[in-house]
This record gives structure tokens, C-alpha cells and sequence, in this order.
């Protein structure tokens, strides 16, 4: 058996913690909210597990525009973030 690298392994243990607390069912909705900062990137890739789980994700960014530009910028990214 190969053995699992980083990414593999910590994808493995979440979608392992996800399925024992019992708080995903199949079919349900989540919508995680994104800035497109690393940590929502990380945590969309983790959600690539969405179909073992049997859940259905969408992600929401919302621009409060606290940060003029940047908020823009953050807004336009947050659509590649899929």
C-alpha cells in the first residue's frame, strides 16, 4: 500500500472527524464562507470530500469593503476560489 502524503493524509483524517460527529447527513447544504485568504483556500480544498460526505457546498464571499481596494480585489479572487 502507498503511503499518503501531507495533504492525503490530513484530507483523510478530516473527512474521518467530519463523518464520526455526526453532523453531516446526505444531501445537506453548507456554505462556508471566503476571503480566498490561504486559510479559506485550505478549507475549500478539504470540502473536495463533499461527495464522500454526501453533502452539497457552495461558497459565499461577502464584501464588507472595510479595505478599499484590497475588499475589491479579495471580492474578484473569491470567484476563481471554487
Amino acid at each position: 500500500m502507498r503511503k499518503m502524503n501531507f495533504a492525503e493524509n490530513a484530507m483523510r483524517r478530516f473527512a474521518d472527524q467530519l463523518k464520526n460527529a455526526g453532523v453531516f447527513r446526505p444531501g445537506l447544504g453548507v456554505g462556508p464562507g471566503v476571503s480566498c485568504g490561504a486559510d479559506s483556500v485550505a478549507l475549500l480544498a478539504l470540502l473536495k470530500i463533499r461527495a464522500e460526505l454526501g453533502v452539497v457546498a457552495s461558497a459565499a464571499h461577502f464584501n464588507h469593503k472595510l479595505r478599499g481596494k484590497t475588499s475589491d480585489a479579495d471580492a474578484r479572487s473569491s470567484l476563481r476560489c471554487r
